[in-house]
């Protein structure tokens, strides 16, 4: 194995030192970009629960507002 790489590293005009050095920096590009895909799942997890937030939040507000309008029509029942 060693051979065939010093072969290609041969045609290729680098050094074993430029080849480590060049899987050296790709792989911290790939830890790079699993980071940047981590953060873009949090995100999007994020929003998910906004948004669905959100829709309790609405739900809330008009249950809410329903239970108003019954506390109102009581008074002016008692109130008469």
């Amino acid at each position: 194995m060693d051979q065939l790489l010093e072969m290609v590293l041969q045609l290729q005009g680098k050094t074993k030192e430029e080849f480590n050095q060049e899987v050296i920096e790709l792989r911290k590009k790939l830890l790079i970009n699993q980071d940047v895909n981590s953060i873009g799942d949090v995100v999007s997890f994020l929003m998910e629960n906004a948004s669905s937030s959100g829709e309790v939040m609405n739900v809330i507000l008009l249950h809410m507002a329903e239970q108003e309008q019954k506390i109102k029509e009581l008074e002016a029942k008692v109130n008469g």
